[in-house]
C-alpha cells in the first residue's frame, strides 16, 4: 500500500478531505512570517496599482500587469486555481521524486491554471507546458 503524505496510511477517497485539511495546515505552518509579509505586500501592490503612475518604471509595471491580466485573467483567481491544483498533486501523489520533476509538475500546473483562468488560445502557455515536460524527458534520456 502506498504511503500518502500527511497521514499515517490514508488513501484517496474516504479520508481525502482529512488529508487535504492536514496538508493545508502543514503548508500554513511552513510559511515563514517574512514570506507571508512579502506575499501580502506583493498582492496589495498588485491590487492597488494607481491608474496613473508617477515614474516611467511605475507606468511600465502598471502596463505590464494590465497586459498580463488580459492574457492570464485576474491574478487572485489564477492563484486560487493554481494552489488548488497543487494541493491535489500533493494530496494524492507520493511526492518522493527529484526536485526537477517536482518543479516541472508544479510549473505545468501553474500553466494549466493560467489556461483555465485566462486566454486558452495563448500559445505560449501550451509551449511552456511542453517545455517543462521536455526538460524532464531530456534528463531521463541522458541517464
Amino acid at each position: 500500500m502506498p504511503r500518502w503524505p500527511n497521514t499515517k496510511q490514508a488513501k484517496p477517497g474516504k479520508n481525502s478531505s482529512k488529508c487535504s485539511r492536514e496538508l493545508q495546515q502543514k503548508k500554513k505552518g511552513k510559511q515563514t512570517r517574512a514570506s507571508s509579509k512579502l506575499g501580502k505586500k506583493a498582492l496589495a501592490a498588485h491590487e492597488s496599482l494607481p491608474s496613473e503612475a508617477g515614474s516611467q518604471t511605475d507606468q511600465g509595471l502598471v502596463s505590464l500587469l494590465q497586459e498580463r491580466g488580459l492574457i492570464h485573467g485576474p491574478f487572485r483567481r489564477q492563484a486560487a486555481i493554481s494552489q488548488t491544483l497543487k494541493l491535489v498533486l500533493y494530496d494524492f501523489y507520493n511526492f518522493q521524486h527529484e526536485a526537477d520533476m517536482r518543479e516541472a509538475l508544479e510549473m505545468i500546473l501553474h500553466k494549466i491554471a493560467r489556461i483555465l483562468n485566462g486566454n486558452p488560445n495563448y500559445a505560449d502557455s501550451w509551449q511552456d507546458i511542453a517545455g517543462y515536460a521536455q526538460l524532464i524527458v531530456k534528463r531521463l534520456n541522458e541517464q
